[in-house]
């Protein structure tokens, strides 16, 4: 964590300055909302500012310095007068990965990266497309945008960051029954889509409800048993879900987030373990010439080995992200997913990194 000047300050004292980063971001997505239909252009800054400033809110309960742009220059009376340069949307997912320990799917990055993009593009240049009466193919792709992201921070709110965000959960819940009022603007195109959906649907393919948009546009595909891939054809939504038999009542179940998984059938509700994947989807092996299939994933950092091999890649069910190699350690030997070996003989990997600045750099 880095050192600031001031940093002994009690923590209840900032908390003030959380609160008011809170106040300031849901203002801006309340301004969003307002501006949608007749100024598109000021949603879509707003909704970035919202979004800004919710990620920099989650980053001050690890440091206040996180926020500023150099924290190695971070000066707490600057800090509290406001004057100071502050973290990017990117900048802030970095560090509450490094340093808050918050993981983030490459669809949910792709899709602040997008907001980020168009917002740039509204501030920055002159387009056509805003210079008029708003048009309900730019309102579709602004209110698509809006409930996919929304989708994802809302997750959040509700889950892991459900006890920081507690003392604001009235507004949120008012924030996302607003927000799912955009959907009128996808109807139209739902309503267009509806005949080739059903067509598929009918000729066995499955679509589920997208969680962002609500409709059931969400195409899922088996990628490689047991992880399924969907897409959303109406907002654009991706995401990975394992379907497993549950090893209680032994009928298949679907799981977004292996962390705390339980089956979804009725009498079930059993809770599924990493290791009940794990041991039905690790390939078998001969102890005496081969080493077990199961991996740490670097990316993830899960404290348990998470990874194996699926459809001739690696795969970790934690993260659920595809990985072309696995490495190993070459301090303490470990097999990792997701690692860059060079350097590992002196830095280790995420197993075993105090291990190693213990031995090469603290025996002083």
């Amino acid at each position: 964590m880095p050192k600031a000047k001031n940093a002994s300050k009690p923590k209840k004292h900032l908390d003030k300055f959380f609160d008011l980063i809170v106040a300031n971001s849901i203002d801006f997505f309340n301004a969003s909302i307002k501006d949608f239909k007749k100024r598109p252009k000021y949603s879509v800054i707003n909704f970035c500012s919202g979004l800004e400033l919710t990620l920099k809110a989650r980053l001050l309960i690890e440091h206040w310095s996180l926020i500023v742009k150099r924290p190695e220059e971070a000066d707490l009376l600057r800090f509290q007068n406001g004057d100071f340069l502050s973290v990017t949307v990117e900048e802030s997912v970095r560090r509450l990965t490094s340093v808050g320990g918050e993981k983030f799917s490459r669809d949910e990055i792709k899709c602040f990266e997008r907001l980020r993009d168009h917002r740039n593009k509204v501030v920055h240049f002159c387009h056509d497309a805003y210079s008029k009466k708003p048009d309900p193919k730019l309102l579709e792709e602004v209110a698509a945008e809006q409930c996919t992201a929304w989708c994802y921070l809302y997750r959040r709110f509700v889950g892991g960051w459900s006890e920081h965000f507690k003392k604001h959960r009235n507004k949120v819940e008012a924030l996302n029954r607003k927000l799912h009022g955009q959907r009128v603007f996808l109807r139209a195109k739902f309503a267009t889509l509806k005949p080739d959906i059903d067509r598929e649907i009918a000729s066995g393919i499955e679509y589920r409800t997208c969680a962002a948009c609500g409709f059931r546009s969400a195409r899922s595909g088996e990628v490689c048993a047991p992880v399924h891939r969907i897409e959303c054809h109406v907002c654009g939504t991706h995401d990975t879900f394992l379907r497993i038999a549950c090893p209680k009542c032994h009928q298949s179940t679907d799981i977004e987030d292996i962390v705390s998984a339980t089956c979804e059938n009725d009498g079930c509700e059993a809770d599924i373990a990493l290791s009940d994947v794990m041991e039905e989807y690790v390939p078998s092996y001969d102890s005496r010439d081969e080493e077990e299939q199961s991996f740490y994933c670097a990316s993830c950092e899960h404290p348990e080995e998470s990874a194996t091999i699926v459809g001739g890649r690696y795969f970790c069910f934690c993260c659920k992200q595809w990985f072309a190699s696995v490495e190993r350690c070459e301090y303490c030997g470990e097999q990792l997913v997701g690692f860059d070996p060079a350097g590992s003989g002196f830095s280790g990997c995420f197993m075993c990194e105090d291990a190693a600045r213990e031995h090469f750099f603290d025996k002083d």
